[in-house]
């Protein structure tokens, strides 16, 4: 056994703390982890323990000036017990475990280990592609749990979503030895949930044959090329989100050349982002949609994430980013995934604010994120805006982070009855007036109020008594409507006086049918 520093032997003179690295030689300290390591290989479990009580016996009139008071060398031992035994596992635990470990590897062999931490739905995610990549790759020796006392019992269980509406159970707790089926070697691996509420994944492997990582590495790839998040469409958290396939942009009202335009640029480069690749010329994209509130920006986003094909759509709002990390951790994940779309909106309040308005320390991250040190290869940024002119430059004038800037306005008399049309049809209701005077009556205003103009009609039809599998609107009915709903949004229109407003004017953000005017 290593031979204890010659300071352990102070027998009742206090240890301070400027002594206590020198007391804990490290050289000694390694030397009998070595020595323990190799008598548990061959099974001397009661000569290691042995071992180490006559080093504790050796110590045991030594303590420790703190803070607290004089501490024993016991006491401290048996602190440093309860705590190995509230966040992890007991002495017998790791005993056993580790003799089973040797047990199925090999008892003269050297063994390598390796351990990697994950967070929230990723953790998860990692535990269930463990599952998955030994029941696909790998014949399964054991899979079991140790209690306090080292006896094997069930390992535990984790409820995981992997879907929308999909949830399914992984190990959450406990031990695989497993043999993969092509190169035959064998691992120990064990999951479990630390004291912090990380996800570790612990790998165990011959040294001779290879690195205990290795393993760790064939489950990120698994979790990459066939996880469940493949082809999905998440949130900045990675939770599922619901799309529906039937809306697409057929569903939406826009002006020809911006369809034109927002089609070639997110579908268009999706499909001939290979062709681009072979021509050497770069496959990341940024479009950053700009417009006021209601203009069909959103419901773009919307059609992207329902007819995205085979692609992976990582869906981010304020809302879900409130510290420095999540936007890099978003697209580092984006590019594991690639081809992937990032959607982020209202982009203004996700750090994109110019600096000479206001800072936000999420501003460099997003910068980094969309042209930095990392490339984007395969990755498709889709964002909005509502004040464009208030972005930073370094945003909304640099290609290769946002290459190209789509203005989306407010639509003209034709593009607001044909979306009166298209959301009548789509809810089934029957239109019985003058659409084209209705229209001509809502120029300046946005299609969410077009939306809002039918909902209302709708309301007052179903409150007379109509059936709502023969809902119509009249003109009688639309006039009404029209009347509060124009009333309205003459009082939204009006910019707020207050001081807090960014570069407001006293001017109304109305505009013509040709496009919009910002706050200046």
């Amino acid at each position: 056994m290593a031979k204890i520093n010659e300071n352990s032997k102070k027998n009742n003179e206090g240890l301070n703390v400027e002594e206590f690295e020198e007391h804990f030689d490290e050289e000694a300290m390694k030397e009998l982890e070595k020595q323990i390591e190799k008598n548990s290989t061959k099974g001397g479990k009661e000569l290691m323990k042995s071992d180490i009580d006559q080093d504790m016996m050796a110590m045991q009139d030594t303590y420790f000036v703190t803070p607290w008071g004089k501490i024993s060398h016991v006491e401290i031992s048996n602190l440093l017990k309860m705590a190995r035994k509230s966040w992890s596992a007991s002495e017998e635990t790791y005993c056993q475990a580790h003799l089973d470990i040797h047990e199925f590897i090999g008892t003269e062999v050297e063994t390598d280990s390796h351990s990697r931490e994950y967070s929230g739905t990723y953790g998860k995610l990692i535990f269930y592609s463990v599952g998955k990549l030994i029941e696909e790759e790998f014949d399964l020796v054991l899979t079991t749990r140790y209690n306090e006392k080292g006896a094997k019992l069930p390992p535990t269980k984790k409820s995981v979503k992997i879907g929308p509406d999909l949830e399914v159970d992984a190990t959450a707790s406990g031990w695989y030895h497993a043999i993969h089926k092509e190169s035959k070697r064998k691992y120990a691996i064990q999951v479990y949930i630390d004291y912090g509420g990380e996800f570790c994944v612990s790998s165990h492997c011959d040294s001779t044959l290879g690195k205990a990582s290795d393993f760790i590495n064939m489950v990120e790839k698994w979790f990459t090329e066939k996880g469940p998040l493949k082809g999905s469409v998440v949130n900045a958290e990675l939770d599922f989100l619901e799309i529906d396939v039937n809306y697409g942009m057929d569903d939406i009202v826009l002006d020809e050349k911006i369809t034109n335009s927002l089609q070639l640029n997110v579908f268009g480069f999706l499909k001939n982002m290979e062709s681009l690749k072979t021509l050497g010329l770069s496959t990341s994209r940024g479009v950053l949609l700009a417009g006021p509130p209601g203009t069909g920006k959103t419901s773009f986003c919307r059609a992207v994430l329902n007819n995205k094909d085979e692609s992976t759509a990582f869906y981010v709002t304020s809302d879900d980013v409130s510290t420095v990390g999540t936007i890099t951790e978003i697209y580092k994940h984006a590019r594991s995934f690639a081809p992937s779309i990032v959607i982020i909106e209202d982009i203004d309040t996700l750090g994109g604010l110019d600096r000479r308005i206001g800072s936000n320390p999420l501003l460099g991250e997003l910068l980094n994120a969309l042209d930095g040190a990392e490339d984007n290869t395969g990755v498709i940024t889709v964002a909005t805006s509502n004040h464009v002119n208030h972005l930073d430059e370094a945003l909304r004038n640099r290609p290769g982070r946002f290459d190209a800037i789509i203005e989306v306005g407010l639509p003209d008399k034709d593009a607001l009855s044909a979306l009166m049309l298209n959301v009548a049809t789509s809810h089934n209701i029957k239109i019985n007036f003058n659409v084209g005077k209705v229209a001509a009556k809502l120029n300046g205003l946005t299609g969410a109020w077009v939306k809002e103009l039918l909902t209302h009609s709708a309301l007052i039809a179903l409150d007379e008594g109509a059936a709502i599998d023969k809902l119509v609107i009249s003109e009688k009915i639309i006039s009404v409507a029209l009347e509060d709903v124009l009333s309205r949004a003459n009082i939204a229109s009006e910019p707020p006086t207050h001081s807090a407003t960014i570069g407001a004017t006293n001017k109304s953000p109305k505009a013509s049918a040709g496009g919009f005017e910002l706050y200046g």
